[in-house]
């Protein structure tokens, strides 16, 4: 080991070995400490070293470089020393980079000389680590490690190289990556100083990341997020947040940039980046402020410039903020996004413009603007916008069309009859009046006084078909106030104006009525689901005001004769509803209908219209004009006229009321049905109900006498088990088939006298 070639510095070797230098202070050098050059030629050992001990108290430059102190020499026939000397060997001065690599370079592996080199610069990077949490080491020069660091690593690079290991050299281009950003986090004053390790696991590079956002170090945060291969969107979002809250709107559109592709028509956005945009548009309108400046910053800047007054009555937001949105929405948003928004700040005008604009589907129409217009109650505002575009409505055509078949299938019946009136679509529009009448939406009256009061709507419903006849001589506008609906008319006729006054009387029950109806299908519990008028302002409701100049395409159409039929029947349903409520009290069993079902009237099936014609002649305490007004019903509607009176034979036969049945055998007297099957039908039916009682026999033979067909009689004498009386007039007619009948049914019942005779008189026809 002592002939081994040493490294020293230039300095060194000019002042010791360079036989050229004629300096006199090397001369100097060697006469303190009694040695000449030439001793320093020789190779080293110990009894060379005792001749360099100084005469003075100081120890000169040889001295310092061959102390015996200070030799660290490895013996090749002492392995256990060496190991020893390799323990305890350090450097006086900071490590030497050169060196590492002289002695690295010896090494016959290229891959092992440069992954010894990245272990090397990982655990240097272990010593920038701070002494404590924000406490960074003093004690250690950070740009002096990173700078060796990256010395190593760009040899280790060159190594890998040379190994033809592509991986690796990756490897060293991310650990380069990391240890510039170890230089960034140094120059700005960052303590928490992480390792390599540390930065190349995601967990604790993202935690630096988070630390960083909340530090206010967002460029940071991005380098790591950029070197670390992190996610870089939420770093530039909550970065451009922070200069939206400042009031920097600027450099938040530059900062979003980075987060967001600008729409296009040929890529669709993704779900994630509505959600992003939906964030950075609320923090917009919740946490924006405007942004501070000095008084001449202030004088200077134009006064439409950063206007802190709202941009309309209709929102909150001022003129920057709302330029702001808007911005984003238009260049990153959707269709939808921007339709909710303008919405939301009810800009309706603009949202109207923009359906026309981009020829927004109908899907969107009612996502974006038309359901939360109802659920705000903000859909007379929408129209009135639609109608200030356009006063024919033909451009909205469609969207109106759509709208009302949403309003229908979600039940909201009062908006879907406002948004008829508006189109003019009186058709329609009866349609709705005679569904509020009959309960189909909402809450079905259950008693007549409750349809009673809800006479009103068919007063309307007939109106709105007069009105579809010929409107021009019938005006009128709805008005929604707090106490109910008040209908406002103009241009009424003088014939009219009277069915008005008489209207005007039921209008306080009709209050009652609707709110009734209304509370069924009404989200929330609210009146109602559009804004309501003030009472008296019929303005704010008039549906004619700037009028719609042409017709409409999608009105309903209807003959005239079908719409005079639709008059006739709720004119009938009125005198019956009337007629009902005066002869059945309030206090009567008969008031409802049986298990609570929705009262029968003449706009529902065949089978309930024979029902309530049924009830009308039945329930009548004199019959006759109840059986008037059902007649009415059977032929207007071409009823089964036997079922009819069967059903109400039965009723009264029930209540055990003969003068009311006496009273109805008259009535059909009366009207030329004294004979026929159909006069027998209705006076079985009431057979059939008290053959069962014997007490009713007086009855019950006066009945049976009023039958007129032998099979009738003795249909009625079987059911009420006079089989005798059967045999007797079967007999008298020399009906063989009845009595083949009245025979049966002996052996049924067990008498067997009436079975024998039966049999008899059959074995004599035979």
């Amino acid at each position: 080991c002592g002939s081994t070639a040493v490294r020293v510095c230039d300095q060194c070797y000019t002042i010791l070995y360079d036989p050229t230098n004629k300096d006199p202070g090397r001369d100097a050098v060697f006469q303190s400490s009694h040695v000449s050059p030439a001793v320093l030629d020789e190779p080293f050992n110990a009894e060379a070293l005792s001749k360099l001990r100084p005469n003075t108290g100081g120890m000169t430059l040889p001295l310092a470089l061959q102390h015996d102190d200070q030799a660290w020499m490895l013996s090749p026939e002492n392995d256990m020393a060496n190991v020893q000397i390799f323990d305890e060997f350090y450097y006086d001065q900071s490590p030497s980079v050169g060196l590492c690599l002289s002695i690295l370079a010896l090494h016959s592996d290229a891959r092992q000389r440069g992954a010894l080199l990245l272990t090397f610069a990982e655990n240097m990077s272990n010593h920038m680590r701070p002494v404590a949490p924000g406490v960074a080491n003093e004690e250690v020069d950070h740009y002096l490690v990173i700078s060796m660091m990256q010395n190593l690593m760009l040899n280790a690079k060159m190594e890998f190289a040379k190994a033809g290991d592509m991986s690796s050299i990756e490897r060293c281009d991310t650990y380069l990556g990391y240890a510039e950003l170890l230089r960034m986090l140094v120059a700005d004053h960052y303590k928490d100083i992480p390792s390599l390790q540390d930065l190349a696991n995601q967990d604790t590079a993202r935690l630096l990341r988070n630390k960083l956002l909340e530090d206010d170090r967002p460029e940071l945060a991005v380098e790591v997020s950029t070197k670390c291969n992190l996610d870089t969107q939420s770093v530039w979002l909550a970065w451009a947040k922070a200069c939206i809250l400042s009031g920097q709107y600027a450099a938040a559109r530059e900062k979003l940039d980075h987060c967001w592709k600008p729409r296009s028509s040929k890529v669709q956005i993704s779900h994630q980046q509505q959600s992003l945009l939906n964030s950075v548009i609320e923090y917009i309108e919740v946490k924006s402020i405007i942004p501070q400046c000095s008084a001449v910053e202030l004088l200077e800047q134009n006064p439409s410039e950063h206007s802190s007054h709202p941009v309309s009555l209709h929102t909150h937001l001022d003129s920057v903020r709302f330029a702001e949105c808007l911005h984003y929405l238009h260049r990153f948003g959707t269709t939808l996004q921007l339709l909710q928004f303008l919405q939301r700040h009810n800009m309706l005008n603009k949202a109207c413009a923009l359906l026309l604009d981009k020829e927004v589907s109908e899907e969107l129409f009612i996502e974006g603007l038309a359901e939360p217009c109802v659920r705000r109650g903000t859909l007379r505002d929408l129209l009135d916008q639609m109608l200030a575009l356009d006063g024919t409505l033909n451009q909205f055509e469609r969207y109106l069309m759509v709208l009302c078949r949403y309003l229908s299938a979600k039940r909201l019946q009062t908006s879907l009859y406002f948004l008829q009136l508006f189109m003019r679509d009186y058709i329609r529009a009866a349609m709705s009046c005679i569904k509020f009448f009959t309960g189909q939406v909402g809450s079905p009256p259950h008693t007549y006084i409750d349809m009673h009061q809800r006479l009103p709507w068919l007063h309307r419903a007939k109106e709105h078909f007069r009105s579809a006849i010929d409107h021009s001589s019938w005006t009128e506008s709805v008005t929604v106030s707090t106490s109910g609906w008040q209908l406002v008319s103009s241009g009424i006729p003088k014939s009219q104006q009277q069915l008005q006054r008489q209207q005007e009387a039921q209008q306080a029950a009709l209050t009652a009525s609707i709110a009734t109806t209304a509370s069924g299908f009404m989200s929330g519990g609210r009146t109602s689901i559009y804004d309501l008028a003030p009472d008296g302002d019929s303005s704010a409701g008039n549906l004619d005001g700037g009028g719609v100049s042409q017709t409409i395409q999608a009105r309903k159409y209807m003959q005239p004769p079908d719409i005079t039929r639709h008059m006739n029947t709720i004119k009938l349903q009125i005198e019956v509803t009337e007629f009902m409520k005066s002869v059945v009290p309030a206090t009567s069993a008969s008031a409802s209908a049986p298990g609570r079902r929705p009262m029968p009237t003449l706009f529902n099936r065949m089978a309930v219209r024979e029902e309530l014609a049924t009830q009308v002649m039945s329930l009548d305490p004199n019959v006759e004009d109840g059986f008037k007004l059902a007649q009415k019903i059977i032929q207007d509607f071409r009823l089964s006229n036997a079922r009819v009176l069967c059903g109400a034979s039965q009723r009264i036969a029930t209540q055990r009321d003969w003068r009311r049945l006496d009273a109805l055998f008259r009535c059909m007297q009366s009207m030329g049905m004294s004979s026929g099957q159909t006069h027998d039908d209705v006076i079985l039916a009431a057979i059939k109900v008290i053959s069962r009682e014997s007490s009713e026999s007086k009855q019950l033979d006066k009945l049976v006498g009023l039958l007129q067909s032998c099979d009738s009689k003795v249909s009625a004498l079987i059911s009420s088990g006079k089989l005798k009386n059967a045999y007797l007039a079967s007999v008298k007619a020399q009906r063989v088939d009845l009595v083949k009948q009245i025979a049966m049914v002996a052996k049924e019942k067990n008498q067997p006298a009436i079975s024998r005779v039966c049999e008899q008189f059959l074995s004599q026809q035979a």
